[in-house]
């Protein structure tokens, strides 16, 4: 457990989103330390990203800063030796457990998550050919009807590119509503993503719109965002 880095938590209050860019959301072992750097908690995950965002956002008093193992494709016996080590390792150094191991601490259990907002789908998922009315169309009545409305490749949970994750952050760190559509999800979204590309006239994803209004791509959000134009646009 020594020679794991210390990821500093602080900046992720705010925004537990911003962990999933620095903590692997895979299985592992992870422990918790406060600002003292003092070990509060060793916990066991299989979503690590997701179990240290949960601490943070319950007790960001405690959790700031958290050393992880991650153990990819571990299983239930390879986690529970792993985090038996680690708490071997504690024991020698503090002479007893972690205070948030203790028998009957409850603090550290995570709450259960108020469920994620899913997101949009243009289809029912039985195909392009049942459809009515054209993928642009629908597209285009989304955008005009939708107050703030971003096309990403992946979820709010699983951006799968560093751009898309980028604009997430950014729009969860000004605070607005705001609804996503999976670029990716060709069952539900067939040829969005190309389609997207000609009503915008913009060659890549991810894009925002704001009231019918192209914001622009990734770069452009981000300076309108840097600049403070990005949060008093959308919360106006």
């Amino acid at each position: 457990m020594t020679d794991r880095p210390l990821v500093n938590l602080q900046d992720a209050i705010d925004n537990p989103t911003q962990l999933l860019s620095a903590i692997p959301n895979s299985p592992g072992v992870y422990a918790i330390y406060d600002s003292k750097n003092i070990l509060q908690y060793i916990g066991i995950s299989r979503k690590v990203a997701t179990s240290v965002a949960a601490h943070v956002e319950d007790l960001p008093e405690l959790a700031c800063g958290v050393k992880v193992l991650e153990i990819p494709g571990g299983n239930k016996e390879i986690l529970q030796e792993a985090w038996k080590g680690w708490m071997q390792d504690a024991v020698a150094d503090l002479g007893s457990v972690p205070s948030g191991n203790k028998p009957g601490e409850r603090l550290w259990l995570v709450r259960k998550r108020k469920p994620v907002k899913p997101e949009l789908k243009l289809t029912p998922g039985k195909g392009i050919e049942d459809l009515t009315v054209s993928i642009e169309s629908l597209l285009e009545t989304m955008i005009q009807e939708v107050k703030v409305l971003a096309f990403i490749k992946g979820t709010r949970t699983g951006p799968e590119c560093s751009f898309s994750h980028n604009l997430l952050v950014m729009l969860n760190e000004c605070g607005v509503e705001y609804e996503l559509v999976n670029v990716m999800d060709e069952k539900h979204n067939p040829g969005v993503r190309e389609a997207i590309k000609i009503i915008s006239d913009w060659p890549t994803t991810p894009q925002l719109y704001y009231k019918g209004e192209f914001l622009g791509g990734a770069e452009i959000v981000e300076e309108m965002f840097n600049s403070g134009e990005l949060k008093e646009k959308l919360s106006s």
